[in-house]
């Protein structure tokens, strides 16, 4: 608020109403709140296993490029410094995100190892062949 006030040529006088300020500080509070709940969001989707390490590595460019996207236009002041302070934070935030979800694949790739990583595709077929007919013969 006080660099929006600076902006104000010399020789004028701010007249603000204290119902638009708690509106611009609310505006504020709420843009921050939700621009930092992003985070969380992409944690809370790795740990239930929709969103892996390189789909988000995939996707990072367009994540930051809308995540400052996301910070200009929720911010309620005009001001770039402002939306910088937003999407920078964010986008520091993002990127630790981006470590625990690294973090959370590397240890959930140790402790459950894929069992089909080594079949080939004809193996494959084969062995859920095998498995079908063997869970068809019990069910008989």
């Amino acid at each position: 608020m006080h660099y929006l006030l600076g902006l104000t040529p010399g020789g004028v006088q701010n007249l603000i109403q204290v119902d638009q300020y708690l509106s611009f500080v609310m505006a504020m509070m709420l843009a921050f709140g939700l621009a930092f709940e992003v985070p969380l969001l992409i944690v809370m989707l790795n740990l239930a296993g929709i969103l892996t390490h390189e789909r988000f590595r995939k996707w990072r460019r367009v994540l930051i490029f809308v995540v400052f996207l996301i910070a200009g236009s929720a911010n309620p002041s005009p001001d770039p410094v402002t939306m910088l302070i937003l999407g920078g934070t964010c986008a520091v935030l993002v990127e630790a995100a981006e470590l625990i979800v690294w973090c959370h694949d590397r240890r959930r790739a140790r402790l459950h190892p894929d069992p089909y990583a080594g079949l080939a595709d004809d193996e494959l077929s084969r062995s859920t062949w095998t498995t079908r007919a063997a869970a068809t013969a019990i069910s008989n």
